[in-house]
């Protein structure tokens, strides 16, 4: 991920660790842009620190019961107390499940939801006069069903190339047509199957007087699988004929899905004030065991042969990667990867008080990252073909790992990312300027035994903070963003997953105004506007698009993700009792259209992004007997809006994401003893 996210210090690698929920948690810390100088890789984009609550020194504890919509149920526990005088411990579970909001028509069940269930247990123990120790163990596990329809059935607006093949069968561009016009459904031959288990192990240690001295220990085993899931769709298509089953799976019951990831993360800190100098000096070390292995499997005897001259001439051209050796029928493949990283740094983030009203922050960073990635890439073929059938053709002339090679890719980055930043008090504001660099590590591609470079970003930012006395802020914040092989996901050629491209520049310029209020000792209101101007200022050497089957320069086209505005506003109400407390906050949000794709909105096909749309959310607590009984409610996106998260295009899924959830509602009652 280009955000990247923490728990209590220790450094998460895998972006679908988040897909379980934390629990008991103390507080979570968003800090948006690049955060390179104290969090080091992948925080091009900022990061997120879960932090857990601590054992107490007094005992407590905490019962929760909720439920909701989809047939939600939750449940959580939490006992925290004294072990003696220099001993205390937390231990905390919870567990949920819900049918999901997505129903399956083939199969007639709900889909999309799951059991999700976690455990932490903390002890903490201090010694000598200064010290602490936190020892923390968790697991959570995770049993999913995804769902992801597909978008766009259009076909009066398919590729020429596959419109003119004289022997297609009438033309449904993707093989996964499994949209039924109804935005929370999907026809899928069997309902897929989703698992996750992470387990983690960490250590802090922290003390001194003068010199504060912290050290972070984290050992995580995070496993996504076994899972297996079917394309298929129920009409004719391109690839799919007169197909009424699978194309094709991801993995099958004894050869699923499955990535493993195993770290170890060991920081050390020391900080502390000498006259107008305040230092922190660290040293950082990470390392990464990742294997993987993503079985495809084709079912439909159409995808393994001949479906016309236009279409094979067209894909040829574009040296399409699905086209297997000569005589052979390809009937899938099964990649497997081993990646082995370790990553060493050192920084330094220095503030001097250069008189009453100003200060100098001045950090760095300097990170050595290796990378040893394995590719070993088996082909499952059988049955010569005639000459001159589309899966007969010669192999492109680019070595392709998909079918039988096995390649390995070393890579090593280092570099030094500086940070400056120049504050002052202007009367009761806060005026600053801000230099920032940071990296996103490269990684290995899947095709041609090729990696992806380093994204490097330097960020300029300047922003003014002024209080409204006791009654509110103002923030106001400019930034220019300067990508460098800036990092993004799209499908290759006849790929069956979305691997990292890497485009040359993107700049990214954006305004930030916040404001909040209190208009009465009942009433606040908090307002957020953004403002950002994305460009592809070098797209490199043309990208080919899949869905028209020929190059586009993507220069001068939007970044991916980046809508223009996003507008929010809250509206708080809060009211104390005898021996109660009620809370209400009323949020709104609209975010302007995005592009997912390289391509803008509409530029190729009008589901290579997303309109504007808007959210409205509605939460309230009620709390009574000094807190011992709480009721929370919510409802999210209140007015039923219907957007997509992301969506890319394929030619062996089409136009195919993920779909937001619609409105849900909840309700959770908790005693506190």
């Amino acid at each position: 991920p280009g955000v990247a996210a923490h728990l209590d210090g220790v450094y998460l690698a895998r972006g679908d660790m988040l897909a379980v929920d934390f629990n008991d948690l103390e507080r979570v810390e968003v800090l948006r842009g690049p955060q390179g100088t104290l969090y080091g890789k992948n925080a091009t984009g900022g990061t997120v620190n879960f932090i857990s609550k601590a054992p107490t020194e007094e005992f407590e504890g905490r019962v929760s019961l909720g439920g909701g919509s989809f047939g939600g149920q939750r449940a959580s526990f939490m006992l925290s107390g004294p072990l003696g005088d220099a001993l205390r411990y937390r231990l905390s579970a919870f567990t949920s499940e819900d049918d999901g909001f997505f129903e399956n028509t083939w199969t007639g069940n709900d889909i999309g939801g799951g059991e999700k269930s976690g455990l932490r247990f903390a002890l903490a123990m201090d010694f000598g006069e200064d010290w602490t120790g936190t020892l923390g163990f968790f697991t959570q596990d995770a049993d999913l069903q995804s769902a992801q329809p597909n978008f766009a059935l259009d076909t009066a607006t398919l590729p020429n190339a596959i419109a003119a093949s004289p022997t297609a069968d009438p033309p449904g561009f993707g093989a996964t047509v499994v949209d039924t016009d109804e935005w929370h459904e999907v026809a899928q031959f069997f309902d897929p199957v989703l698992e996750m288990e992470t387990e983690g192990l960490t250590l802090s240690i922290a003390g001194g007087d003068a010199i504060a001295f912290t050290s972070t220990t984290g050992l995580i085993d995070h496993v996504y699988g076994p899972n297996f899931y079917a394309f298929g769709g129920i009409v004719s298509g391109f690839l799919s004929g007169n197909m009424q089953g699978p194309f094709g799976t991801i993995g099958v019951a004894d050869d699923p899905r499955v990535q493993d990831s195993a770290t170890f993360s060991q920081e050390f800190t020391l900080s502390g004030e000498s006259g107008s100098l305040s230092w922190l000096v660290g040293l950082f070390h990470f390392t990464e065991e990742f294997d993987s292995v993503v079985p495809f499997f084709f079912t439909d005897e159409h995808a393994q042969t001949a479906i016309g001259a236009a279409t094979r001439q067209a894909l040829i051209d574009m040296m399409f990667p699905m086209i297997p050796p000569v005589g052979l029928r390809s009937l899938g493949q099964r990649p497997v990867n081993e990646e082995e990283t370790e990553n060493t740094a050192l920084f330094v983030d220095l503030e001097w008080s250069i008189s009453d009203s100003w200060r100098l922050n001045l950090g760095g960073r300097y990170a050595s990252e290796e990378k040893v990635t394995v590719q070993n890439n088996t082909a499952f073929s059988e049955i010569p073909l005639p000459d001159g059938s589309f899966m007969s053709v010669a192999a492109p002339a680019c070595p392709n790992p998909v079918f039988g090679l096995t390649g390995l890719i070393e890579l090593e980055e280092s570099g030094f990312s500086p940070k400056l930043r120049l504050e002052g008090d202007l009367g009761t504001a806060l005026f600053y300027a801000q230099y920032q660099e940071a990296v996103r590590s490269g990684q290995a591609g899947l095709l041609c035994n090729e990696f992806v470079e380093a994204e490097e970003l330097a960020a300029f930012e300047v922003g003014y903070k002024l209080p409204l006395g006791d009654q509110g802020a103002f923030n106001l914040t400019a930034f220019a963003y300067d990508y460098e092989n800036a990092q993004t996901l799209d499908f290759p050629p006849g790929g069956q997953t979305a691997v990292l491209l890497s485009v040359p520049g993107v700049e990214v310029l954006g305004t930030e105004i916040e404001f909040a209020y209190v208009l009465s000792a009942a009433l606040s209101v908090d307002l957020a506007l953004t403002l950002m101007d994305s460009e592809i200022t070098d797209g490199g050497a043309p990208f080919i698009d899949l869905y028209q089957l020929q190059p586009h320069d993507v220069t001068g086209n939007p970044w991916p993700g980046s809508p223009e505005f996003t507008f929010q506003a809250g509206l708080d109400y809060q009211r104390s009792f005898a021996g109660g407390f009620f809370h209400a906050r009323l949020e709104y949000a609209q975010f302007a259209e995005q592009a997912f794709r390289l391509f803008g909105v509409g530029e190729l096909h009008s589901e290579d992004g997303e309109d504007s749309y808007a959210l409205v959310n509605l939460y309230a607590t009620l709390s009574l007997a000094d807190e011992r009984y709480v009721l929370r409610s919510f409802v999210r996106n209140a007015t039923d809006e219907e957007y997509k998260y992301w969506n890319l295009f394929s030619v062996s899924t089409g136009f195919s994401g993920t779909a937001a959830p619609p409105l849900t509602w909840g309700l959770d009652l908790t005693l506190n003893f």
